[in-house]
């Protein structure tokens, strides 16, 4: 009989036991699953907050929205404003108010980048000047949303020359501007080992993509390196330009010869001619002069067209009405050449159409 109260008793203290840390693996749950809620609760309670160059912003409502994939997709004509830009429906230089396209204009008229509904192309140029578009593709195309264009938070920085960053934990998104980021690394760039960074428009939009283009206080030579200061291109040339649909450098050596490095710091194109321009990256075709003559080489460095005339392009203010947007490569297919006061034309693949035999070119679209 006793050996029997000793087992009930066992069996007791242990359902006891059991009960206890049923309870207590409860009451965790329950706390966890209301935290989980509170959490869920906080963060959809919580909301969206901008700040530009570290200054809170206020919005239109629909200035940002979120896809179901989590990409942000920004209003280009209301953020425009806030970032010194004007914004403009219709196509750069031309009389149209087509909604399809629009344009923004930096206020201190340093650059103008226009944009297309459902292309993954933008196209910049410097103002009141006879440069080239620059094209650069963005990740996704450019969309509407009850009648307003949008653009993606990646094609963002390219587009307003900013940087865009999103913190999910506290729902807010950070802008920085160029000139805020100019400002911020010239006041460190002696902590880098740098004397100076580069004043150069072009080369200042290296520092949105991750990269210093900077010159040393002792020799006053030209190197790029990383925001943390790591060396991408040695401290040794005269002069640097940042290509900024590309991402590469064009140097330029003590004996005044120019060639193309890779952000890598391989080099892509030697550093043997006086000059090098890129006419169009999309096709790598560069325009380079050697002994006062002019040629067309490709990325591989093959001649598209020999280094033998005495101009290559066009002057496109003598053509205003054609909209030419790249006074190299007309339409996108004709180079036009001129050797010895005459005019010849090739296409992008380097065969020759018109030999160079002919007083002008009448552009016909």
């Amino acid at each position: 009989m006793q050996i029997e109260n000793d087992f009930n008793q066992t069996n007791t203290k242990k359902s006891s036991n059991i009960m206890k840390v049923l309870i207590i693996m409860m009451v965790i749950i329950i706390i966890a699953v209301v935290g989980i809620i509170i959490a869920i609760m906080s963060l959809q309670e919580k909301p969206l907050t901008v700040s530009i160059n570290g200054l809170r912003a206020r919005f239109a409502e629909d200035t940002f929205v979120f896809d179901d994939n989590g990409k942000i997709y920004i209003s280009i004509r209301d953020i425009a404003p806030e970032l010194n830009y004007e914004a403009h429906n219709g196509e750069y230089k031309v009389d149209t108010e087509d909604t399809n396209k629009m344009y923004v204009e930096a206020v201190d008229e340093t650059e103008t980048t226009s944009f297309y509904l459902n292309s993954t192309t933008i196209s910049k140029v410097v103002p009141n000047t006879t440069d080239n578009y620059m094209n650069i593709t963005i990740d996704e195309p450019i969309i509407e949303i009850n009648g307003k264009m949008y653009i993606t938070s990646e094609g963002f920085t390219p587009a307003f020359n900013s940087t865009f960053t999103y913190d999910k934990n506290t729902n807010n998104i950070s802008i920085q501007t160029l000139p805020y980021l100019y400002e911020y690394y010239s006041s460190i760039i002696n902590q880098l080992g740098y004397a100076a960074i580069s004043e150069e428009f072009n080369n200042q939009k290296a520092i949105i993509y991750g990269m210093i283009v900077a010159s040393k206080e002792n020799s006053g030579k030209y190197g790029v390196i990383s925001l943390t200061g790591n060396e991408i291109i040695s401290p040794r040339y005269d002069n640097i330009e940042f290509i900024e649909n590309s991402k590469e450098f064009i140097i330029t050596n003590s004996s005044k010869k120019v060639g193309i490095v890779y952000s890598t710091s391989e080099t892509k194109i030697s550093v043997s001619y006086d000059e090098i321009k890129v006419i169009d990256s999309d096709l790598g075709l560069y325009l380079v002069k050697s002994n006062d003559k002019y040629g067309i080489i490709n990325s591989q460095e093959d001649l598209i067209i020999h280094i033998e005339y005495d101009k290559i392009g066009i002057d496109t203010t003598l053509y205003p009405t054609d909209n030419i947007t790249n006074s190299y490569i007309l339409y996108g297919t004709y180079i036009p050449v001129m050797q010895n006061g005459k005019w010849g034309l090739f296409n992008i693949q380097g065969q020759k159409i018109l030999e160079a035999e002919y007083d002008g070119l009448r552009m016909h679209t």
